[in-house]
């Protein structure tokens, strides 16, 4: 409809204000616009010129797409769109289980008040002016949005180190060569050869090179092939596959988490509880990204694990910290209070599975061999040592120089790495009685 008259400001002698109004409505009526077919042809018009310049926008202003996602980078930080940013900086105060409160409830309250505010704001007056708590409330909101907007903007506050321009050039080449249909990288990627972040820990960047540049002269009976380099290439791949085996930095609190909520059942260097493993050297075997999820929900992971979930105890923040801290651990375990080696008789008898290489493998290979399965070999059982395994079978009964099981135990002096990667070199002892089981045929006794 045209134009609609004001509410008058006082009220005539035997009339009320909504007689005066109807009165006045109806002489302004007259005079005014009918709704169809003017007013509808006016709003058609602005809303054909609005989606024009939508259809326009989307053609020659396409949104900006982001590189595609690179599931190995550690220096991105996702954030939401800019409408989304204050509530993106307002979850990170409400740690764990209460992320739903300031996700949904609290929003939601707010929209419902929204939605009501018509029936329960009725009072005549509207200047700003008059209604003081009104205007500075509303004032208040949005110079709170604006605030946490700003600070999800140049979140997070503590940003992961930038990459050098090698290591940046390096995980570009690793993805143009298709490096991770063979190897994984925290877990992701093929389980054809070992996972990079695993055995590239300690080593320099020359140490790769010189791999890389001829896998065979190393390592003579790999299966890398020997692939063509440019010496820029070369220092790039070397850079970021260094980077990959870097120790992971943490904050002053996570030991106090670990003390907190970890130390009753585990132990660093000897200090802890024994219920579950010895951390000590865990970030020799285990990713950050395994630990946090498995902090997070053992289960998801192991679901005959014991371990409680921390999902709801601990916030996404504290997750991560307490990951990093863990991942750092690559010392080796604090030895038993009576140490038991396995015992190797005066006299010769046929050697077990269960009494000699059982233990073995439950110490030394389990951690990445068990449920986790890397590389696709399980040792949990005999069935599972003598049939998994990207290079199965991984040993050749009666042939112990030809098992590569016997072969990743005794190291490079075979011809193949050592495993597990960075650990102690099994005792001799231990090797021979590996040996003298497979040359006995491997028996599951």
């Amino acid at each position: 409809m045209g134009s609609q008259p004001a509410f008058p400001k006082q009220q005539s002698t035997g009339r009320t204000r909504k007689d005066i109004y109807k009165a006045e409505y109806a002489e302004a009526k007259k005079g005014g616009e009918r709704f169809f077919p003017e007013t509808v042809f006016k709003d058609a018009v602005v809303a054909l010129i609005v989606f024009a310049a939508i259809v326009l926008l989307a053609v020659f202003v396409p949104v900006e797409l982001d590189a595609v996602a690179d599931p190995t980078s550690t220096t991105y930080n996702p954030r939401p769109e800019w409408y989304f940013l204050f509530l993106f900086q307002f979850l990170k105060y409400f740690p764990g289980s209460l992320e739903s409160l300031a996700a949904a409830v609290i929003p939601g309250l707010v929209i419902i008040f929204l939605i009501l505010l018509p029936f329960l704001d009725t009072r005549e007056e509207r200047h700003p002016v008059h209604r003081l708590e009104v205007t500075v409330t509303a004032i208040g909101a949005i110079a709170v949005v604006v605030f946490l907007s700003v600070l999800g903007a140049v979140s997070p506050s503590v940003n992961p180190p930038q990459e050098s321009r090698e290591t940046t050039q390096g995980r570009r080449l690793y993805t143009q060569l298709q490096c991770a249909y063979c190897h994984s990288i925290n877990g992701i990627g093929g389980a054809v050869g070992p996972d990079l972040a695993v055995v590239t820990r300690g080593l320099a960047e020359s140490d790769i090179a010189q791999y890389l540049r001829n896998p065979a002269a190393m390592i003579p009976k790999t299966l890398h092939p020997k692939l063509q380099f440019t010496s820029g290439e070369l220092t790039a791949l070397s850079a970021y596959l260094a980077s990959l085996g870097a120790v992971p930095t943490y904050t002053a609190e996570a030991p106090k988490l670990f003390q907190q909520h970890c130390a009753a059942c585990h132990r660093i260097a000897g200090t802890g509880g024994t219920v579950g493993p010895d951390l000590s050297a865990v970030g020799s075997f285990r990713s950050a990204v395994f630990l946090n999820g498995f902090i997070a929900n053992p289960k998801a992971a192991n679901p005959a694990s014991a371990m409680p979930a921390f999902d709801r105890t601990l916030s996404a923040a504290q997750i991560a910290d307490l990951a990093n801290y863990l991942a750092a651990q690559r010392g080796a375990p604090a030895p038993p209070a009576t140490p038991a080696p396995l015992p190797v008789p005066a006299t010769p008898r046929a050697a077990s599975f269960a009494r000699d290489v059982m233990p073995l493998l439950q110490r030394s290979c389990l951690p990445c061999h068990g449920s986790a399965a890397q590389g696709g070999l399980n040792v949990t059982t005999y069935n599972s040592l003598m049939t998994t395994g990207a290079h199965a079978p991984t040993i050749s009964a009666g042939q112990a120089d030809n098992s590569l099981l016997y072969g990743v135990l005794v190291g490079p002096s075979s011809g193949v790495p050592q495993m597990p990667p960075g650990g102690a070199a099994v005792p001799p002892d231990q090797l021979k009685l590996v040996r003298d089981w497979i040359n006995e045929g491997a028996r599951n006794n």
